[in-house]
């Protein structure tokens, strides 16, 4: 076996290495498909996006 590392997609930022389940309503996951879908982001990265933006706002 070769001691080469893995290519794969690059990485924007800081690596994301952990990973989370949660358990949401029928109505959030519909509203996070919409928000998903008109900002044309993953829905992991709109959970991201307002977990940084609540965390700015408990900063201020």
């Amino acid at each position: 076996m070769s001691d080469k590392k893995k290519m794969g997609r690059p990485v924007e930022g800081e690596p994301k290495t952990e990973k989370i389940g949660i358990r949401i309503s029928k109505i959030d996951l519909e509203k996070l498909e919409i928000c998903s879908k008109k900002l044309n982001k993953s829905r992991s990265n709109v959970i991201i996006d307002g977990i940084r933006r609540t965390y700015r706002e408990i900063e201020d």
